[in-house]
């Protein structure tokens, strides 16, 4: 597979039981304006965490 590297990330060479692969590696987001998860942010944060843990246990009991 060709694929050039761009702004996204980057294919890296790998192998595994020797067979090789590429490995698309994605760039770090930049963080500007630096996050800033205190006091409401982070209360917010954590109920949508807890609802999606929820959400997830409910999930395993609804059929395929």
């Amino acid at each position: 597979m060709q694929l050039k590297s761009n702004r996204a990330g980057f294919l890296v060479n790998c192998s595994t039981a020797g067979e090789p692969f590429a490995a698309f590696m994605p760039n770090a987001l930049p963080p500007t304006p630096p996050l800033n998860l205190s006091g409401e942010h982070f209360d917010r944060l954590e109920r949508a965490n807890r609802a999606l843990g929820k959400l997830d246990g409910l999930s395993r009991f609804l059929p395929d």
